[in-house]
This record gives structure tokens, C-alpha cells and sequence, in this order.
């Protein structure tokens, strides 16, 4: 990124600026009692963390999955419980609607990245 014709360069050529506060450092180690060492760049630390959000997908240091999993069953239940609020009996949604909805809405949220993070 400091070297000639690196980022940096790149992005006071094109007008543009890196937010270096909001870069995140994941160290993928074998061993997770490796020590993780930060790294600098123009005179900010960016230290190591434990997992880091992409759009959509959730990654943690040891690959496991079990952060981006417990997002996603957040993710989830949050659309399955406003699809129960309009399964009112008699004001509702009828029964074949909201299958409908649940399946087109709340499973692909779910599943979203599955074949990155699921083993079968």
C-alpha cells in the first residue's frame, strides 16, 4: 500500500480517501495461541481481530464459521418472528401466503453464503 505507485497513490490520484479506522486485520494462524502482531500503516495501528464482517458474511480468525452461523440464525429469527406478526388468525396472512413469504424471505436470509460456511 506505501510502496510506489501503491494504494495510496492510487487513491490521491483518483480523488478518493482510505478510512484507515475502519480496516480490520485477520490473522489466519494454525496455531490460535500464535501471537498476533498488529500492523502500521501511516501512523495508524490497525490491531488484530477476532472475526471481521464482509458484506453478507461474517469470518473469525480459526475459519470455524461459528460466528457468521449464529449471525445468520440471528438473521433469520428476526424475519421469522415479523412474519409471525401479521399470522394473526383472524386479521392474517392465510396459511399459504406466509409459507410463501418465509420461504421467499426468511430462508434465503438464512442461507445466504451456506456453501462457504456449511459442511454436509
Amino acid at each position: 500500500m506505501e510502496r510506489e505507485n501503491g494504494a495510496f497513490e492510487w487513491f490521491k490520484k483518483h480523488n478518493s480517501k482510505f478510512e484507515l479506522s475502519k480496516f480490520a486485520l485477520i490473522d489466519f494462524h494454525y496455531k490460535s495461541s500464535a501471537p498476533r502482531r498488529p500492523l502500521t500503516l501511516r501512523n495508524a495501528t490497525i490491531t488484530s481481530a477476532g472475526t471481521h464482517g464482509f458484506p453478507g458474511v461474517v469470518i473469525d480468525q480459526s475459519l470455524r464459521w461459528n460466528a457468521y452461523a449464529a449471525h445468520a440464525l440471528s438473521k433469520g429469527t428476526a424475519y421469522v418472528l415479523q412474519i409471525k406478526r401479521i399470522a394473526s388468525a383472524n386479521k392474517g396472512l392465510p396459511a399459504a401466503m406466509l409459507r410463501r413469504l418465509y420461504l421467499a424471505v426468511a430462508v434465503p436470509k438464512m442461507l445466504y453464503a451456506i456453501d462457504v460456511w456449511c459442511t454436509p
